[in-house]
């Protein structure tokens, strides 16, 4: 994009994601954090190259779309070849010390209507689960067994819909460190740090002290409350 500088970000203070939390001066997100949200941002785009010292290793494509709409929802979800049309619901990247594992979110057909089983999820707290849903994260905590190294530390992360699933999989994978930006849902494991901007139209209050709401000015009184809230390249 004009005007961005060759890490992503815009370089203009007013720009980054200011952090409000009860006794603290505003802050912005992370560094760490900013470079959480550039890997998934990678993820959507399918770009397996590295960034910096995150050192690109394998993705994970999945085949969920017989299982939402052929009326088989406790189906399985299986691994699929990709063509030039698929993108990774994962990629996975190491550092000496981390193994991040990076989910994103919606992007095609099968992540809309997953979006529209959360809408009904959401209105009761998630106490009703669409199995689909449910066999999706099986084979993403399968996916990551199968490839972390048991001696480095483990991190999650991922951005809207990606954010709701490494939530929920936390108690698979109770080691690992979740972080997730413009979280969707009421879940928010009790380790995880989440960020939504408090002008994300898909922003619900959780009520939870690990669930940090950003704030920035509309940069006018038309503008896109996605492209301005909710999209990665708001966190970084």
């Amino acid at each position: 994009d004009a005007g961005k500088t060759s890490s992503g970000s815009t370089g203009s203070d007013e720009d980054r994601p200011v952090l409000r939390e009860e006794g603290q001066r505003p802050r912005t997100v992370n560094k760490e954090h900013q470079d959480f949200a550039k890997l998934v941002d990678k993820t959507y785009n399918d770009d397996n190259s590295d960034l910096g010292e995150y050192k690109y290793q394998s993705s994970l494509y999945l085949n969920l779309i017989s299982s939402l709409l052929t009326g088989n929802m406790f189906g399985t979800v299986k691994p699929k070849e990709q063509n030039k049309n698929d993108k990774p619901k994962l990629q996975y990247y190491q550092t000496d010390t981390q193994d991040i594992f990076s989910i994103r979110g919606t992007d095609d057909v099968e992540d809309l209507l997953m979006d529209a089983t959360l809408v009904i999820q959401d209105s009761f707290r998630d106490i009703i689960q669409n199995p689909a849903i449910a066999e999706k994260e099986k084979q993403l905590i399968k996916y990551i067994r199968q490839h972390r190294r048991q001696d480095k530390e483990l991190i999650l992360t991922g951005h809207s819909l990606g954010s709701y699933h490494i939530n929920n999989m936390h108690s698979k994978l109770p080691s690992s460190r979740v972080v997730g930006f413009a979280h969707v849902g009421f879940n928010v494991a009790p380790k995880s740090i989440v960020y939504s901007y408090d002008k994300d139209p898909l922003y619900r209050p959780t009520g939870k002290p690990n669930h940090i709401v950003l704030k920035k000015p509309a940069p006018s009184f038309f503008h896109n409350p996605f492209k301005q809230y909710h999209s990665t390249k708001n966190f970084y």
